[in-house]
C-alpha cells in the first residue's frame, strides 16, 4: 500500500476491520474508498442496513478530516435514495468548506453509477493530537 494511504490508519482500521473497505485514494481534498457489501452489512430486508452505510460515510469524513484534525461529527444532513446491496459501493469524500474549527464534506456511496446515499458533515476539530 502507499505510504500516503497509511497516514489515518488510527481513524480508519477500526472500521476496515468491521466492514470490508479498500482505501483507493487519499488526499488533501478527497477520500476514495470501495466498499465491498457483504451480507452481514443487511438487514432482513435483504438491502444495506441504514445504520452501516451512515457509519461507513461517517468514518470516511473523518479520514478526510484527519490531516486537519476535523474528525470529530458535529451535524448531518444524509440522504438515501436508492437501496444498497451485496457487492461493490464507491464512497467519495470531498471538502465542500474548510474552515479553521469546522469543515463542511460531502461524501457519495455509489453502486451501478446511481448515487444511492448523499451525506453532509460538519466535522469538528479535535483539541490534542492523533
Amino acid at each position: 500500500m502507499d505510504d500516503t494511504l497509511k497516514i489515518p490508519d488510527k481513524i480508519y482500521d477500526g472500521f476496515s476491520s468491521q466492514f470490508n473497505l479498500e482505501l483507493k485514494e487519499y488526499t488533501d481534498d478527497l477520500v476514495h474508498a470501495l466498499w465491498h457489501v457483504e451480507t452481514s452489512d443487511l438487514n432482513p430486508a435483504g438491502i444495506v442496513h441504514g445504520g452501516a452505510s451512515f457509519s461507513v460515510a461517517d468514518a470516511m469524513c473523518a479520514t478526510l478530516g484527519y490531516r486537519t484534525l476535523h474528525v470529530l461529527t458535529k451535524s448531518v444532513r444524509y440522504f438515501y435514495y436508492h437501496s444498497l446491496v451485496i457487492g461493490d459501493v464507491d464512497v467519495m469524500c470531498r471538502f465542500k468548506r474548510k474552515g479553521s474549527f469546522t469543515s463542511l464534506m460531502e461524501v457519495e456511496l455509489i453502486q451501478d453509477e446511481k448515487v444511492c446515499m448523499k451525506g453532509f458533515f460538519d466535522m469538528a476539530k479535535m483539541k490534542g493530537t492523533l
